[in-house]
């Protein structure tokens, strides 16, 4: 799923690519690394994923307004 994931991202561009690779790292840190085991590891978990999914929403965002704005 993760490499389906990163290849419908690589359709939108490099940027988008390398928000889903950190919001896999974020995951893969969280759940299998143990950070979700300790309330800093938590947090800073928390911190990337929200950062990841945000930026990602801007830059698909992004993307849709300027081809609307082309027509």
């Amino acid at each position: 799923m993760v490499i389906l994931c990163a290849a419908w991202s690589a359709t939108y561009g490099n940027d988008l690519l390398l928000v889903t690779l950190c919001l896999v790292l974020v995951t893969t840190l969280y759940d299998e690394a143990g950070f979700s085991n300790h309330p800093l590891g938590k947090n800073i978990c928390n911190v990337g994923g929200y950062a990841a999914f945000e930026t990602g929403a801007i830059k698909i965002m992004g993307i849709h307004v300027l081809t609307y704005c082309k027509k």
